[in-house]
């Protein structure tokens, strides 16, 4: 299909879980910025109920570890006379769908027959049915791509599905016989199914680089599941790290919580390119600095602990996508994703604290 032809027969936009990153948490927030984007060009954003599920499901786990620390936290502060911190009703399905739906996205319902042949797919291995770790899966991703089929019946070519899993929606739709609707694999790539991206010139490239450092100093630019994401695959990395073989005397002990990254400056890495189809600008950017580790002793007569830092020289690598009003970059982060980290460990030194 020509570029032009694109443009004309796409009206819908439809969201998968994936795009929302590896935690799949529901961001109202992007989502309303989304809606907006579509309605500037004519499109409407839609959110399958499945994928809606899946969000509320990641949103309520997450809830749910917060809440047991509170309310074990609320027993110690009964000891303290301390007042107790307020519990808020939990987060339910119904509360994230009202959200998705408050801010202008349309979410697509689930019919029986779907979820019932869904189920179907996943049991006998059909379409998106697949193992993992020998367990059957496939249903959600059946139901969720079934009910965009049946949503728009035989509009299906005027849909544009983002998805990072374009096999299922493939192996969905040849189940039905149907050929499956355009794909974009993340966000950022919507703009390519509209031919909107471009290279940014000198002068907007390094602007951005210098909004970017502007919010990295107030602590705005990285989410803090970013850091955790990043934090995560340094941890999985951390028995390859050499460190100084005084730090496996037993006399001393790290506590795996306290790792923290200290950043420096924020150096665009690359390409900046303009999506004017989304109004925004973005590249990928590296992000210098220390992973910093604490480690302790104390003598066994209880004196006072001795502290220690082991600092690890590291690289943040991150996929940045800041706000364009078309002429400047503006401080909003649209999105920032984790792409790869570098470790430098042969420059770690201990740091005493």
């Amino acid at each position: 299909m020509e570029d032009s032809e694109s443009r004309i027969h796409i009206s819908h936009v439809v969201l998968d879980a994936n795009v929302f990153g590896k935690d799949a948490l529901p961001d109202i927030p992007k989502i309303a910025r989304y809606v907006e984007a579509c309605r500037t060009h004519g499109l409407q954003l839609h959110i399958p109920q499945p994928v809606v599920w899946e969000l509320a499901e990641h949103a309520i786990s997450r809830e749910l570890h917060v809440m047991t620390e509170v309310r074990h936290h609320n027993k110690e502060r009964l000891l303290w006379s301390a007042a107790k911190i307020d519990v808020p009703d939990p987060i339910t399905p119904e509360l994230i769908q009202a959200s998705i739906e408050a801010v202008g996205a349309k979410v697509i319902p689930l019919t029986e027959s779907d979820a019932m042949v869904a189920l179907q797919d996943q049991i006998l291995q059909l379409g998106p049915g697949t193992r993992k770790e020998g367990t059957k899966t496939g249903a959600s991703d059946s139901a969720a791509f079934r009910s965009v089929a049946t949503h728009f019946g035989s509009a299906i070519n005027e849909v544009l599905i983002v998805t990072g899993d374009v096999k299922a929606v493939n192996s969905t739709f040849a189940v039905l016989g149907v050929d499956p609707p355009q794909i974009a694999k993340s966000l950022k790539d919507i703009g390519s199914v509209f031919s909107e991206i471009f290279d940014a010139d000198p002068a907007t490239s390094e602007e951005f680089e210098v909004v970017a450092n502007e919010l990295h100093a107030r602590g705005e630019l990285l989410s803090d599941e970013l850091l955790q994401e990043y934090l995560a695959d340094f941890e999985s990395e951390l028995p390859m790290l050499p460190r100084g073989a005084w730090l496996h005397s037993h006399y001393w002990e790290s506590d795996y919580g306290s790792f923290q990254f200290i950043g420096a400056e924020v150096q665009v890495d690359g390409a900046v390119t303009i999506d004017s189809w989304t109004k925004t600008v973005r590249a990928n950017v590296i992000i210098e600095g220390d992973i910093q580790e604490v480690f302790a002793r104390q003598d066994f007569l209880g004196s006072e602990p001795e502290f220690v830092i082991y600092g690890i020289a590291s690289k943040l690598v991150a996929s940045i996508v800041l706000g364009y009003d078309g002429a400047h970059v503006i401080g909003e982060v649209w999105d920032a994703s984790f792409e790869s980290s570098i470790y430098e460990a042969s420059s770690a030194e201990i740091i005493p604290n």
